[in-house]
């Protein structure tokens, strides 16, 4: 994982250079949270699926929105068969899991027939709980399952490393001797 931190942390350190340097002054403000948030898509695509964040790119956009829909229901008082009146929330909601489901289902599917092929020695979290399904049911014995487990891993994985990487700022911002240890190290 730590050369999938390094990697992705490189290219947005260096994103931020050619900012300041672009710069007439030589600093600039940036948007550091929007960067936090392709950073980690990036973390979390290489090391849950081995995948580039370009090819990930898309994935991370529905599971922002499905996100955005799920705090906008939630402050809703929520009636009994809400969920299944045909609002623009709900419609779009179920768009949303479709374009999802479709996008994991492509992936497994792509990875399932390189591991029964025997082309890929990948090392990552995707290959090894797709190997144990593929070895324990001879096959995807439910995809529904499979394709949960994949979005909650990918959820939490973008959700705790964006939390971490904010409050790891914070911290950096309120002690700067740690600022200076860390740039020594």
């Amino acid at each position: 994982m730590i050369p999938a931190f390094q990697v992705s942390c490189d290219e947005i350190v260096n994103e931020w250079k050619n900012l300041v340097s672009s710069s007439k002054d030589g600093s600039c403000v940036v948007d550091v949270m929007s960067h936090i948030e392709v950073l980690t898509t990036k973390v979390v695509s290489r090391t849950l699926f081995a995948t580039d964040y370009a090819q990930d790119k898309r994935i991370y956009e529905i599971l922002k929105e499905l996100t955005a829909i799920a705090r906008q229901t939630t402050r809703i008082v929520d009636l009994p068969g809400a969920k299944y009146l045909p609002t623009m929330t709900n419609r779009r909601s179920k768009q949303i899991k479709n374009e999802l489901r479709k996008s994991f289902s492509i992936l497994i599917n792509e990875r399932a027939k390189a591991i029964k092929a025997g082309k890929t020695t990948e090392d990552n979290f995707f290959h090894v709980l797709l190997e144990s399904e593929l070895a324990e049911a001879h096959g995807i014995k439910n995809m529904d399952d499979l394709i949960g487990n994949v979005q909650l891993f990918y959820f939490a994985g973008h959700e705790t490393t964006t939390a971490m990487l904010v409050w790891t700022m914070i911290l950096l911002s309120i002690h700067q001797n740690w600022q200076e240890r860390a740039r020594q190290e």
